[in-house]
């Protein structure tokens, strides 16, 4: 008489959908041994506490990846939101930098005619300073200074 590992079978039929005589038939022993072997050690209720185990491990599991999703579409938004409020930051700087351009300028924002004379204005500033606050009233009224 070959010595089983009960244990090995026990775990196998504990922790798998695997029916006492499937397992039996599997494994070359008669029924009747394995279903009294089942019975003498109680696998039916440690396969049902073991279910219900694996259950609760599920759900934890899929509880805490939703936390996670939940995590990450929460940073995702505060993210989004930190770009939104930088760029309104942007576009009120320009407008704001648009309308002192104008005002330098004397630009009428509302009918765009020139007030003073480009070129009076422009002597005696650098380059850059006069593209910046052109490019500026660009953005104000949709066109060039020059023209």
């Amino acid at each position: 008489m070959a010595t089983r590992d009960w244990l090995a079978i026990k775990t196998e039929y504990v922790t798998s959908e695997i029916s006492l005589r499937d397992l039996a038939r599997k494994l070359g022993i008669p029924a009747s041994t394995l279903i009294d072997q089942s019975t003498k050690g109680a696998w039916e209720t440690e396969r049902g506490q073991f279910r219900v185990r694996t259950a609760q491990k599920t759900l934890e599991l899929a509880e805490a990846a939703q936390i996670d999703v939940r995590r990450e579409i929460l940073e995702s938004f505060v993210e989004a939101r930190k770009a939104w409020a930088q760029s309104r930051r942007k576009a009120d700087d320009y407008g704001a930098l648009a309308r002192l351009a104008a005002s330098v300028v004397g630009l009428d924002t509302e009918h765009g005619s020139h007030v003073v004379e480009l070129n009076d204005w422009r002597a005696g500033k650098s380059k850059e300073y006069v593209d910046a606050v052109e490019e500026a009233a660009q953005i104000v009224n949709g066109r060039s200074l020059s023209s």
